[in-house]
């Protein structure tokens, strides 16, 4: 049956203006099953084009904490820490309500379609 989530971005902004941003990782969010699902962008060479600077292995270091301890930890907690903390490089979308049948990979999936995080 189909219920409402939640899901936040992770973004790569280069510079403190946040003209040009990449997302890098979503996060969906089902609080009926008490659930974290995440997927990352899957060409990480698009970081090194918006910012040729960009250590894009710490970038990925950072993103792959997160998961663990989404996974691992109390999550609710660890997301409040990181949306209001997150600021500089990496920073964290408000969170925006989406529908998810039974199967949340596939929502998830979706939504990495819509962010252009596929490709």
């Amino acid at each position: 049956m189909a219920h409402q989530c939640q899901y936040f971005v992770l973004y790569y902004l280069p510079t403190a203006t946040g003209a040009a941003r990449i997302p890098l990782a979503v996060v969906l969010i089902d609080s009926v099953k008490r659930d974290y699902s995440m997927r990352f962008i899957k060409n990480w060479d698009r970081v090194k084009l918006l910012d040729r600077d960009a250590d894009v292995e710490v970038i990925r270091g950072i993103c792959r904490d997160v998961e663990e301890r989404i996974q691992h930890e109390d999550a609710d907690e660890f997301i409040r820490v990181m949306e209001e903390s997150f600021s500089n490089s990496i920073c964290v979308s408000d969170r925006a309500a989406v529908y998810a049948g039974d199967d949340a990979h596939q929502t998830i999936n979706e939504l990495v379609k819509q962010l252009g995080m596929d490709n």
